[in-house]
């Protein structure tokens, strides 16, 4: 395609940002940083685009969890495009794939790009970006948790759990808390925990890129497929390890600090609005 081609063809598009949304499902708020993060990164590059808007047949839809749609997605209007953000591993993942087909699909994971073309479906790879809107959670002067972990629990990770609040640490241990009430947490957290459900344990960086915007320190159990160059924005140590660590560092604030820092620096030269760049010219 001619340069001018494709100016002409990008400046035209309009987009709406989705999350599906069903009453009493609140986890789906568990996207919302994503979302936001894409949406802002679409502005920044000139893009009229809005959160949400599925209504609007005039918007190229970017769905975020549309597993969550089920069999509904096979209405979603022609030249969707699906942003998975779920692990392969997870069950409803083959199970919805066939449907994934018939749309543009953009996917966090490397790995995953491999599990896609296993099925003949070809997925465009999609790291989550840095935009400077996320950048809003200020530290709490007096961080009073010591650790905090929000996520669904599990076997393998309330084991954590307990051996950390056996170490008479202070923990705060959130399930289906979003938004304002979970940033103060954040902002009063000395250490975040990420910690995987399943299990080879895909790094969590759709949790993470949000901490790492806002400048948090992150203890993460060692991870496969951690992108770009994040292997030292964060701490990662192996779940046998993780309680000693928290442990060790809740009482380092010189360490926690550079870390956290570091990690900031890192994760910011990663902009969305480049990422967002190659992903539309691949979707054309």
């Amino acid at each position: 395609m001619a340069i001018q081609d494709y100016k002409s063809a990008m400046t035209q598009q309009k987009f709406a940002v989705v999350i599906p949304r069903f009453e009493g499902h609140i986890h789906s708020h568990a996207l919302d940083e994503v979302a936001e993060t894409v949406n802002y990164g679409l502005r920044r590059l000139g893009f009229d685009s809005v959160l949400d808007g599925y209504e609007d047949q005039e918007r190229r839809q970017i769905i975020i969890g549309a597993h969550l749609l089920g069999d509904q997605l096979a209405a979603a209007p022609p030249g969707t495009i699906i942003y998975n953000l779920e692990q392969t591993d997870a069950p409803w993942v083959p199970q919805y794939a066939p449907l994934f087909r018939d749309f543009t699909l953009w996917d966090y994971s490397a790995r995953n790009i491999e599990f896609w073309a296993q099925r003949d479906i070809k997925a465009i790879h999609v790291p989550i970006g840095y935009v400077s809107e996320m950048t809003r959670i200020q530290s709490a002067k007096e961080q009073d948790i010591d650790v905090l972990f929000y996520g669904f629990p599990n076997e393998r990770r309330e084991k954590v759990i307990l051996e950390l609040i056996q170490r008479r640490l202070n923990i705060a241990v959130l399930e289906g808390t979003y938004g304002a009430e979970r940033d103060e947490c954040i902002a009063r957290a000395k250490v975040v925990l990420n910690m995987h459900f399943y299990e080879p344990g895909i790094f969590e960086i759709a949790r993470v890129s949000y901490l790492l915007a806002n400048k948090k320190y992150v203890i993460s159990e060692s991870s496969i497929d951690v992108p770009y160059g994040l292997k030292d924005a964060v701490e990662f140590t192996d779940y046998t390890e993780l309680a000693e660590f928290c442990a060790i560092r809740v009482v380092d604030n010189y360490q926690r600090k550079a870390c956290a820092e570091n990690g900031f620096e890192l994760f910011k030269k990663f902009d969305e609005r480049d990422i967002l760049k190659k992903a539309l010219e691949a979707s054309l």
